[in-house]
């Protein structure tokens, strides 16, 4: 009678050990042709808060990987919120951070105006704190989305600018995407004993001091790495991956100086651009445009790295275009934003959201501040720099509507007079970066 009272429980022990190892099992990493799997993961934001990867079977499934420092990320959100109205039951985009569970969103992002406690930056459903996503799906940079199509196959890992209206369309269609998906380079397994751009032939030839630049890397994301051992000084190594011309100047002067200056373009050559608007046009520019470079002096401090990588900036793209750059004080526009809004005015109740467009501005509840970023970017002019400075009541809450070309200064501030809002401009002579042909 013992025996058989023994035998039963080590039978359950065995059939449970047996549930747990099964749970625990590890999911393989899905790419693009692959089925994905019976998952099961928890939502916020939607009316249902239990879901299964196979549970949106018949409509696109756009799972946006993001993270708590990626304000490019956070800046997508609206786009992503427009393009879920614009299709509704058809597609299912759901907000991904593999890393931060909402406790930890909470904390860490409670003193950004943009956050809602328990809702994030977004009202879209969102799963957050999984790590059960980087097996599905492992990525060393975001954003990044995956597209899942109506059968359960995953049919493209993209970067945001693929992420429109005409290519969610081709999907639906069962038309194929003809885009590069994303990969990634990794590069913290490289960095270690000062590999990665340069590496020794002999494990005992450890170099002391280089600088190595590559073209455009994919797959390497948009890497800026500054690695010391631990203290402020010295700082032995720079890492900069798929970074422009323009980028790698101003990060050479907020290293060594810690200061950012805008930038002027006054040289001919084509590769000394701004990143494009188009985001049809990012993915060439970025083939063409962006460099990859790292230096390494176990000697120096962090102004005496910036200052070395000035000067090698400076001698590499000097003898490739022809191009060097300054520092100099200029006189250049200067863009003044003047907010006296009436506190009698009504304002929604309803949580702050925003519409977004070429001809369109519409804000409801949202901060003053919150339409200042949005017409910076509309006013901004990228071969020009521009200061941007406000006035008033930065926090005041605001409903605005604004119909027309945000671009013409004069035709905006008639838009934004019934709101007591106007933007002065005027010059101001300060310091800039000056890229120039030689």
């Amino acid at each position: 009678m013992k025996y058989v009272k023994f035998k039963k429980i080590i039978v359950a022990s065995l059939l449970l050990l047996t549930f747990f190892q099964l749970k625990a099992q590890p999911y393989k990493a899905l790419n693009i042709g692959d089925q994905v799997p019976s998952f099961s993961f928890t939502l916020i934001n939607d009316v249902i808060k239990k879901s299964n990867l196979q549970d949106f079977k018949g409509k696109l499934l756009m799972l946006d990987f993001w993270a708590l420092g990626c304000s490019s990320c956070i800046d997508g959100f609206p786009k992503m919120e427009a393009l879920q109205k614009e299709f509704g039951d058809k597609v299912k985009i759901i907000l991904v951070n593999a890393w931060a569970n909402m406790d930890k969103l909470n904390e860490q992002a409670k003193d950004n105006k943009l956050f809602k406690k328990n809702v994030g930056f977004s009202t879209l459903p969102a799963s957050n704190g999984d790590s059960t996503w980087k097996q599905l799906f492992p990525h060393s940079a975001v954003p990044l989305h995956v597209w899942v199509d109506p059968s359960g196959k995953v049919v493209a890992k993209t970067y945001p600018h693929n992420v429109n209206s005409a290519n969610i369309q081709k999907v639906l269609d069962g038309k194929a995407l003809d885009l590069v998906p994303v990969k990634f380079f990794d590069w913290d397994s490289q960095v270690k004993s000062h590999k990665g751009l340069v590496q020794a032939s002999d494990s005992m030839l450890l170099p002391m001091r280089f600088a190595a630049f590559a073209p455009y890397t994919p797959g390497a994301g948009g890497l800026r790495k500054i690695m010391n051992s631990g203290n402020v000084n010295p700082v032995p190594e720079l890492l900069f991956s798929n970074t422009s011309i323009v980028e790698l100047y101003n990060y050479a002067l907020q290293i060594g100086s810690r200061t950012h200056l805008p930038v002027v373009i006054e040289s001919t050559n084509k590769k000394v651009s701004h990143r494009p608007r188009n985001p049809d046009l990012i993915e060439t520019w970025s083939r063409n445009n962006l460099y990859c470079l790292q230096l390494f002096d176990e000697n120096a401090t962090r102004e005496e790295m910036g200052e070395w990588m000035f000067d090698e900036l400076n001698v590499f793209f000097g003898r490739k275009f022809n191009i060097q750059a300054v520092v100099q004080r200029k006189r250049i526009k200067f863009l003044h934003l003047v907010s006296s809004w009436d506190s009698n005015q009504q304002v929604s109740d309803k949580p702050g959201k925003s519409s977004i467009s070429d001809t369109l501005i519409s804000i409801q509840n949202k901060p003053v501040k919150y339409l200042f970023d949005v017409l910076k970017k509309h006013l901004e002019d990228l071969s020009v720099p521009q200061l941007f400075t406000i006035e008033g009541d930065t926090e005041k809450k605001v409903d605005i509507i604004l119909k027309g070309d945000p671009k013409d200064l004069e035709n905006l501030n008639r838009l934004l007079k019934p709101y007591n809002v106007r933007i002065d401009e005027t010059y101001r002579e300060i310091e800039v970066i000056v890229i120039k042909d030689k």
